[in-house]
């Protein structure tokens, strides 16, 4: 298996990329920061050594698996609601920025973009699938064979929560994501955990389930496991046209 290499213009990439004025993980460096120190050659020379160094490490840093959570009443006069932030290593999100980018290339180089899944999707557009949806519709109601359709709406509750990690990786095994990158992924969710300030206390908790909450990948792994359920369910019934909308 051909060595996965990140390059310097790689890292120059996703460092432009961070949004100014974006909280920082518990390290407290913030994206502006990063910005300064990519402006330096050597900076991101070493930048890029560390993140080759940490594709194919053993162990991985310890401050890479923890989060803060930042509750925030979403209404003022409703104290019991809140808004939940998870804030994570800036470098942490940098890395995994790489490796998204990785698994996103992957996915297009060899066509294994499900058409009818448009969440988080680049180009993807709900106008597409209300047009599929609309143009089924009419024919369901105008066809003389009298078509049946069937519409089902899902609303995930707590989504990233609800995903089985085992699940998750056989998800990215089936779908041939490089080794490395499935290696990194196993490890970085092995002994995470968030940590919840109420005052002048703070409280550790251990995660064991779901995809990660503030991490820049997580989309592209829900996006995967979503592709699973998709390809189940053609298997299920083949004369069944599937499309999602989000």
């Amino acid at each position: 298996m051909k060595k996965l290499e990140i390059t310097q213009e790689h890292v120059t990439d996703v460092i432009e990329r961070l949004k100014n004025k974006k909280a920082a993980g518990p390290d407290l460096l913030t994206p502006e920061i990063f910005k300064e120190i990519g402006k330096s050659e050597i900076c991101l020379k070493t930048i890029t050594q560390c993140f080759n160094n940490e594709m194919t490490s053993k162990n991985k840093p310890k401050e890479w698996k923890e989060s803060r959570t930042k509750l925030i009443p979403k209404k003022k006069t409703d104290r019991k609601r809140f808004q939940t932030n998870f804030l994570t290593n800036i470098s942490y999100k940098l890395f995994m920025s790489i490796i998204k980018d990785e698994i996103e290339n992957h996915l297009k180089i060899n066509h294994l973009i499900k058409e009818n899944q448009m969440g988080f999707t680049k180009g993807g557009r709900k106008e597409d699938n209300i047009f599929i949806l609309q143009y089924l519709v009419e024919k369901a109601f105008t066809s003389k064979e009298k078509k049946t359709l069937v519409l089902i709406t899902v609303d995930y509750s707590k989504a990233y929560d609800s995903i089985d990690r085992e699940k998750m990786i056989e998800a990215l095994i089936e779908y041939k994501i490089h080794p490395h990158i499935i290696d990194n992924i196993i490890k970085l969710y092995s002994g995470d955990y968030t940590k919840i300030r109420f005052g002048e206390q703070e409280k550790r908790i251990d995660i064991t389930s779901g995809i990660k909450q503030g991490c820049t990948l997580s989309t592209t792994l829900f996006k995967i496991v979503t592709y699973m359920i998709i390809k189940e369910l053609e298997k299920e019934e083949e004369d069944t046209k599937l499309m999602t909308l989000h």
